[in-house]
């Protein structure tokens, strides 16, 4: 399909009813009946919305009818809808009676893409019992093909609305319901400029000679000078731009130039208000070679000169483009999950960041998950109580994952793993309850293993071993219970291993070390249930600076379980206590080296774990259901911009979170129960705009709202302590120039959304998008989300049909 003219339309305010009762039927087919064929809802394409009506013909004319309509006699009506059909076949639309006594009907042939089809006619009695056909002969073929957009109106054909529709004005209303939505008629008032009459600018000027300011957009690359020379590039930003329409007038056209110079221009003058002009480019017979395109603008000065010819004349008509970008004038979208159950999230269970897909691992565990790490080629590590990982054999209290399969490190340990840690070798340390690893002599509470064998740190460790973590020099630091490593004095709770030799640092701990980390600088920090280090007070933490042990202010009133640092250095520390400092902190604090700070209003239950992203986002696991005055479902979430939020699944039973591993693209949990996870449910959405596009999202109650997410993005909105109830609809209009989050019942819910989301920049990308829904709880056969957007265009190139 080549595109051979380019069509302009002016779009002039008309106030309409549309009669059709469910005009997008994306939710259902109520209203619609086949006719000989078979319908159904798809979302495999879409127009209008979320999805549409696929038609199988049979045979002879197939396809299918909305009705009834009323008409009235000798007034003048107009049926529009939009078909994509097989290229090349006959087809029509219809309006008749039921006893087909009266039919008006328009005949085309299908292009394979979308085409707004139209035929007007006037009432030739009054009757209650109209039908509005689309139909196909099915002698020349069955393959499907697809309505959306269905409109029944007065008068001559108007662009398509419903009482979705929006409208550029926020504070007044121009497009609604007539009653029940999606279930009665829709209105357009005469005070918008978002819709109404195509005039065909050609019908005034004599041509249009050429169209300026409508391929690439206007954009300022974004670069800041770097003072060794050159500059560093931090992105874009698209601008507002100008185009304009140069015309030819001629008199001939009407027998005035004046009066077609005045009837275009009395349609583009200022309103207060943007105003539409359709593009809709055609091929050589007059079938659509574009997509239509609504080029949301306001006028500029135009036509200022009279003119100086009573016969021919140029002139320009200036427009501006707000946004930068070009609409398409339909809508796509798809229907959306809203849970996914995960059987056999067993203690353990895993997330792919890019896709934002749950799922099991390998089937989890037989006992309890304390530990997970990463190796440098990818495989993931566990430790923990169990004796199988996914039924495999000798994979007791240690188990490798290498993405598909479990697989046993020789024979395993003979109790319990707390705590795995990677040299910059390779090499594994495991460290915990056992005595034990695969029958090696001395391994006791400790071991490495080198990816062959496991071997001893000396003569091991004394008691259980509940922490390790490495020094940037490739030593390691064991933390536990234990008072002699290998029999060297003073390794009370913490030690140092070489490669060699145990050694103590300064005389250790006085009770069980739990968490270990070094800060930036090389400092070690130590947690747990100590009360000294190296014999002077310390409240639960201390620093080791390689020489001698010091305090962190007054430390804290209760035990710590996990210490880590920040990207820019700060210290976190997660554990039982509620002060920090002798203030508030319940069970989560930073220190920035100088004095102790909350995060919120912490949590309310034991943090265990906690991990830093690369975005420099904070992941927290432990006993906790609450998060701030957030509810977490699970002892899990996550801080991120100044609050806390939730994750996208529901852990079986009630958890405690114990370790949580996160890297690269994938974050795995370790945890306590056993069972079914939900978890939100993710649609593969492939969006056909050019730039990005601000969908709306609908969702029909009842269930618990927790979050929509695209993964692809990045961008996410989270709710806490939002139930929709059975028929309760929300809408999230997600445009930021027209934001809105509404239900139908309660009107206004913005005060339900998490600090931190993303309600007013939350886009679809073009091309593949990855779109989550999580309703954890609550939802029934009736719940149904969906989401919808407006493709966008840098220039009217992106709108040719391929």
């Amino acid at each position: 399909m080549t595109l051979d003219s380019m069509k302009f339309y002016i779009v002039v305010p008309r106030a309409a009813t549309n009669y059709v009762t469910n005009p997008t039927p994306y939710l259902a087919t109520t209203g619609y009946t086949a006719s000989v064929g078979t319908i159904a809802l798809t979302d495999d394409v879409s127009r209008r919305g979320p999805g549409c009506i696929e038609v199988t013909p049979t045979t002879a004319l197939s396809g299918v009818y909305f009705g009834t309509v009323d008409v009235v006699n000798n007034q003048d009506y107009a049926f529009s809808v939009d078909v994509k059909g097989e290229t090349g076949k006959a087809m029509r639309i219809r309006v008749e009676d039921a006893g087909a006594t009266h039919t008006y009907e328009t005949e085309f042939t299908a292009t394979g893409n979308w085409q707004r089809v139209s035929v007007e006619f006037t009432a030739e009695e009054t009757a209650d019992d109209y039908r509005l056909y689309v139909l196909r002969d099915a002698t020349t073929g069955t393959n499907v093909f697809y309505v959306d957009g269905f409109q029944f109106e007065d008068n001559e054909e108007t662009t398509f609305f419903s009482g979705d529709t929006q409208g550029f004005d926020t504070g007044r209303l121009e497009f609604g319901w007539n009653g029940t939505p999606r279930a009665s008629t829709s209105f357009r008032t005469a005070n918008t400029y978002a819709g109404g009459v195509l005039v065909d600018i050609e019908d005034y000027a004599y041509k249009i000679i050429t169209a300026y300011g409508l391929g690439a957009g206007n954009y300022q690359q974004l670069l800041t000078p770097l003072i060794s020379g050159g500059s560093y590039y931090q992105g874009f930003i698209r601008k507002e731009r100008n185009w304009s329409l140069l015309l030819q007038y001629h008199k001939s056209k009407t027998g005035s130039l004046q009066s077609d110079r005045y009837n275009v221009l009395k349609n583009v003058m200022p309103v207060g208000q943007e105003m539409v002009v359709r593009y809709q480019g055609l091929d050589s017979d007059g079938d659509e070679a574009t997509e239509p395109i609504d080029i949301i603008c306001v006028p500029q000065p135009s036509h200022q000169n009279t003119p100086d010819n009573p016969l021919n004349q140029r002139d320009i008509l200036n427009f501006t483009i707000p946004s930068g970008v070009l609409d398409g004038a339909y809508k796509e979208g798809v229907e959306l999950g809203t849970s996914e159950s995960i059987a056999n999230a067993n203690r353990i269970i895993q997330q792919d960041l890019e896709t934002g897909q749950w799922s099991d691992v390998g089937g989890g565990t037989n006992g309890n998950v304390y530990a997970i790490v990463e190796s440098p080629n990818g495989d993931v590590y566990i430790g923990g109580a169990f004796t199988l990982a996914g039924g495999v054999a000798n994979t007791a209290y240690v188990a490798r994952w290498d993405g598909t399969n479990w697989h046993p490190l020789e024979t395993g340990l003979n109790n319990t793993c707390h705590t795995l840690a990677f040299a910059p070798n390779g090499d594994l340390y495991a460290g915990g309850q056992f005595t034990s690893a695969s029958g090696v002599a001395n391994t006791s509470r400790i071991a490495r293993w080198d990816g062959a064998a496991w071997s001893a740190l000396g003569t091991g460790l004394n008691n259980w071993c509940e922490v390790l973590t490495l020094a940037p020099n490739g030593d390691l630091y064991a933390g536990g219970s234990f008072t002699l490593a290998s029999g060297v004095a003073n390794t009370s709770r913490i030690a140092r291993w070489d490669g060699t030799n145990w050694h103590a640092l300064g005389t250790g701990l006085n009770n069980t070390c739990f968490a270990l980390a070094f800060a930036p600088n090389g400092d070690l920090y130590a947690g747990g249930f100590f009360t000294e280090a190296g014999g002077a007070p310390a409240g639960y933490i201390a620093k080791w600076d390689g020489t001698s042990w010091s305090v962190l202010g007054a430390g804290f009133n209760s035990s710590c379980f996990v210490i880590t640092f920040s990207l820019d250095g700060d210290l976190y520390a997660g554990g039982e206590f509620t002060l920090a400092g002798g203030s508030t902190a319940n069970r989560i604090a930073k220190w920035n080296n100088t004095s102790w700070s909350a995060l919120g209003t912490g949590l309310n239950d034991v943090c265990r774990t906690l991990i830093f992203t690369s975005n420099g986002s904070l992941y927290a696991g432990g006993d906790f259901s609450q998060a701030g005055d957030i509810y977490t479902l699970d002892g899990v979430a996550l801080w991120r911009a100044g609050a806390w939020r939730p994750l996208t699944v529901d852990l079986p039973g009630t958890p405690s979170v114990f370790d949580i591993m996160v890297h690269h693209s994938r974050m795995f949990l370790g945890y306590i129960t056993t069972g079914t996870a939900i978890a939100n449910d993710i649609t593969n959405l492939t969006v056909s705009s050019k730039v990005n596009a601000f969908p709306s999202v609908y969702i029909n109650g009842p269930g618990v709202l927790q979050s929509v997410t695209n993964y692809t993005s990045g961008k996410q909105i989270q709710f806490n302590g939002l139930t929709l109830l059975a028929g309760e609809t929300l809408k999230m209009v997600l445009d930021p120039i027209n934001l809105s989050i509404t239900t139908d019942w309660r009107g206004d819910v913005g005060r339900y959304v998490i600090p931190g989301s993303d309600r007013g920049n939350f886009y679809l990308q073009p091309g593949a998008n990855s779109i989550g829904v999580f309703m954890p709880s609550g939802t029934t056969a009736a719940t149904k989300a969906y989401i919808e957007y407006t493709p966008r265009f840098d220039g009217i190139e992106g709108a040719l049909h391929e």
